[in-house]
């Protein structure tokens, strides 16, 4: 079954007309009976008439969703994790772009011009970006990993001189704003924006199959924030920052576990353990990420 014909069979045709056809065609920015239904899992939770009605007509704070709770640092952003994480190491080298990875003589080339040898490495790498730094990899490898298909994320972040809302984030199924989803990180944690202030990132999918105009693209946003009412034409704005995230969400379309299998068994043949969101290539989150990194840590020390 593929996710659209999940959508009206589970959902009914209101819901999918109104939210869940047109919010997923912004986030995976291809057809939606091109995917699978391989990666819903925890991400789209089961529901039923009697909990529609109830979230549309009485209390709404139910725990549906696997992100109805959830734990983020006090200070220092998401970011808080990782340098946590590192600071117990002395190793860590950073701005070291992989540009070859030489599989048989098990080395790995910078674009700085440094070198690395490994017994075994563990890679989060995207694993079509990774396929093509290997050297001499075989064709039905190389062929595999051409046929994984991913959506890209612009990010542009705004800072606010006033608290826009309560929300932690919105979701945004209209075909008027170019952007699928804000979210409002000051609402996380006190420490992400001065005190009455909001700071407020935005999302923009893209893709080959949805290319992205960039040009004007910021103004576009904002005036789509004031067209929902989040902002206002006299709201001054303080911080502005746009980043992009060129792979982003997997396309899981009838190519992605055939392939992915393909590819992900060619590089643990060789020593080569592939984990997290990009290097399982896979829907998944942090909490995964550290789950597969403490695995491959503990397979490797044996």
């Amino acid at each position: 079954m593929s996710f659209a014909a999940w959508i009206d069979a589970s959902l009914g045709s209101g819901i999918a007309r109104h939210f869940m056809k047109p919010y997923n065609e912004k986030l995976w920015t291809v057809p939606l009976e091109e995917l699978t239904c391989d990666w819903m899992g925890r991400f789209v939770p089961s529901t039923s008439l009697e909990c529609i009605l109830n979230g549309a007509l009485a209390d709404q704070s139910s725990n549906a969703g696997y992100n109805a709770t959830f734990s983020y640092p006090l200070r220092g952003g998401i970011e808080a994790l990782p340098r946590a994480f590192a600071a117990g190491l002395a190793n860590v080298h950073t701005n070291c772009e992989l540009v070859r990875l030489d599989v048989a003589a098990k080395q790995l080339h910078f674009k700085n011009g440094q070198k690395a040898c490994f017994d075994r490495l563990v890679t989060t790498m995207p694993l079509p970006a990774l396929i093509r730094s290997v050297s001499d990899v075989p064709g039905v490898v190389r062929e595999a990993a051409q046929q994984l298909r991913y959506t890209s994320v612009c990010n542009i972040n705004l800072g606010i001189n006033r608290n826009v809302t309560d929300k932690h984030w919105i979701y945004f199924p209209e075909p008027e704003y170019c952007f699928y989803r804000a979210g409002f990180s000051h609402n996380v944690s006190p420490n992400q924006a001065p005190e009455g202030c909001s700071a407020i990132y935005v999302e923009v999918g893209y893709s080959d199959w949805k290319p992205l105009n960039r040009s004007g693209l910021v103004e576009q946003v904002k005036t789509g924030l004031v067209q929902t009412g989040l902002l206002t034409p006299d709201d001054r704005i303080l911080a502005e920052l746009c980043l992009e995230i060129p792979c982003a969400y997997v396309i899981y379309d009838r190519h992605h576990r055939p392939c992915s299998e393909i590819v992900r068994t060619y590089l643990r043949e060789n020593g080569i353990v592939s984990i997290g969101r990009y290097g399982a290539w896979e829907y998944s989150g942090m909490e995964d990420a550290i789950w597969q990194g403490r695995l491959a840590a503990e397979e490797i020390m044996g």
